[in-house]
């Protein structure tokens, strides 16, 4: 196992596969339903649902949509590069990444802009509260983009640690931190596990 790895490192951990972009066309939405899930189990704990109480409003929702947003674009981006190397890159599946985009930026845009100008949702602080909030996620997916942006062996590294990273942030965020290290520890080994075991094995 190490071998394999060690070699997939070496070639800037590229899958030998050919990836089913039909399919992760159609997932799309999956990821920002678990998180969605995730999220809903948190506020089903009555000890955590009084510390989520206390965060900024819309905070699930407003993250899913990001998640949506950026997984989207980055399938358009790793789905353009994979049909420069023979793998076909379809309309229709251009089309529905591009769909998911805009219905994510659409709901992103009535939660944190229309509703709160019509008197619903978000008050100004709480906006600022959200913003705040989110600093470790949009801090992880900016550097996680130079990464990918530079390529090579650098991505292969940092790469799974910056995508671990973004996951725990999204999942855990908006939680007090105090008492929850453990739950960041837990949820960032287990998404780098996973994210290992997609790409190298």
């Amino acid at each position: 196992m190490l071998t394999r790895l060690w070699i997939a490192l070496k070639n800037w951990g590229a899958s030998e596969g050919k990836p089913f972009l039909g399919i992760q066309a159609l997932g799309i939405p999956v990821v920002a339903l678990v998180f969605l899930t995730i999220r809903a189990q948190f506020g089903n704990d009555t000890r955590l649902n009084s510390l989520l109480s206390a965060t900024p409003p819309n905070w699930d929702w407003i993250v899913s949509c990001l998640i949506l947003i950026v997984y989207s674009a980055d399938f358009i981006s790793d789905a353009i590069a994979w049909d420069r190397i023979g793998v076909k890159f379809a309309t229709w599946q251009l089309v529905l990444a591009v769909g998911w985009i805009l219905f994510g930026s659409f709901i992103l845009l009535m939660l944190t802009v229309v509703l709160p100008l019509l008197g619903f949702g978000m008050r100004e602080m709480a906006l600022l509260d959200l913003l705040l909030s989110l600093r470790y996620l949009v801090l992880g997916g900016l550097v996680y983009s130079y990464f990918k942006w530079r390529g090579g062996s650098v991505l292969a590294f940092f790469g799974p640690v910056l995508i671990a990273f973004v996951f725990a942030a999204a999942v855990f965020g908006g939680l007090p931190s105090a008492g929850f290290i453990s739950f960041w520890f837990q949820g960032f080994c287990i998404f780098l596990l996973n994210i290992l075991l997609m790409q190298y094995f």
